[in-house]
């Protein structure tokens, strides 16, 4: 039988998670044993009940000075957990996600075997362009295999960090078409009118945008806007939309384990993140059928192609008002083309294609 190993910090909210969440589910029910390697507790989505779920720590959380306190014994556990599923058989899939779980693939005795999937770019993290940065992703992902969720992705490890280009892949991330066809047909008990937007509530999604657009714009007067995510300007946002008087009017539903059945039922789907890897949330809206207005950036100029392209906006309060308006008085048909790309057998496919062609060139 196939194995399928893929680490990653968690599977709490996150559009890395969600996409290790969809590949390890599929490659499951498809007969693959499936190993998900934790570095701490959390699980918010649902996974196929024969997937075994490993946790190197206990926490919840990791954060602050624990990222390299605790980063030794975190080594020494992956090592034995890894050791110990190699040893009843050949692995056919080896990824590391995220960060600091890469950082722990890194230092560990499979380095070499592992495929590092790069989910987003690099200038979410402060100071990504400074020498020292640059030296340490070199360090990190060099001689190693990379792939990029997006051709901008792989592009930037190549041109600005300087990775070798036959080290560094591009495959697009996976949507389960078949699981969101069964669950976008779900209704999601709210009757109002909606204008959505689904992403972690952190300074990096700019979710403050879509309560001034929402505001700005007097969409209150005919729609609801509901927020679905979970993060730290939660309470924030809440004094925000109270503030700016449409309290009333903002649902904050939280996290949401299908969020195709408020794609499938928005009027419009709001993105205000000023950079992302490869937007699966603009990908699945479109695949529900679901009209989207985003800020421009390299990881949905590559989805929102052709017609789309009139909708995507700067990201002034101003911009997005008036894409959001254009967007709900008349939005052309989403055609098959914009989300055929990301289908998961064509995403695992790839995965093991990739991972057999590294690993037979590195013996």
């Amino acid at each position: 039988m196939k194995k399928a190993v893929f680490i990653i910090n968690s599977l709490q909210n996150g559009g890395a998670e969600r996409v290790v969440v969809t590949q390890a589910n599929y490659l499951q029910k498809k007969g693959v044993a499936v190993t998900i390697i934790c570095i701490h507790r959390g699980i918010q989505y649902e996974l196929h009940p024969e997937i075994s779920v490993v946790y190197l720590c206990d926490d919840t959380e990791i954060s602050g000075l624990s990222y390299f306190t605790r980063a030794v014994g975190l080594v020494r556990k992956l090592n034995r957990e890894l050791g110990r599923i190699m040893k009843d058989g050949d692995v056919s899939l080896l990824t590391s996600n995220l960060l600091f779980t890469d950082l722990i693939v890194r230092l560990s005795g499979y380095s070499d075997k592992a495929l590092y999937v790069l989910h987003a770019h690099q200038d979410i993290v402060p100071f990504s362009h400074s020498f020292l940065y640059k030296m340490f992703i070199r360090w990190l992902y060099g001689k190693r295999q990379v792939i990029g969720v997006s051709t901008s992705v792989a592009d930037e490890m190549i041109n600005v960090y300087h990775l070798k280009p036959d080290t560094v892949k591009t495959v697009l991330n996976p949507i389960n078409f078949e699981e969101a066809d069964r669950l976008k047909t779900e209704k999601p008990g709210f009757t109002e009118p909606y204008i959505l937007f689904c992403g972690r509530l952190t300074g990096v999604k700019h979710p403050e945008r879509v309560i001034q657009a929402f505001c700005a714009g007097s969409f209150q007067e005919k729609y609801s806007l509901v927020i679905l995510g979970i993060g730290e300007l939660e309470n924030e946002l809440k004094t925000m939309a109270v503030s700016y008087g449409v309290g009333g009017k903002v649902y904050f539903r939280g996290w949401e384990k299908n969020v195709y059945k408020w794609m499938a039922n928005a009027d419009l789907l709001l993105l205000t993140s000023d950079t992302e890897g490869l937007s699966m949330v603009v990908i699945e809206a479109l695949y529900c059928k679901c009209p989207v207005v985003s800020v421009r950036n390299s990881g949905t100029e590559k989805v929102m192609r052709g017609e789309l392209k009139k909708y995507l906006c700067d990201s002034s309060v101003e911009g997005i008002v008036e894409k959001m308006k254009e967007g709900l008085r008349n939005y052309p048909e989403i055609l098959p083309n914009y989300t055929e790309p990301y289908s998961v057998d064509r995403n695992v496919k790839s995965y093991f294609e990739l991972y057999k062609e590294w690993n037979d060139s590195s013996v």
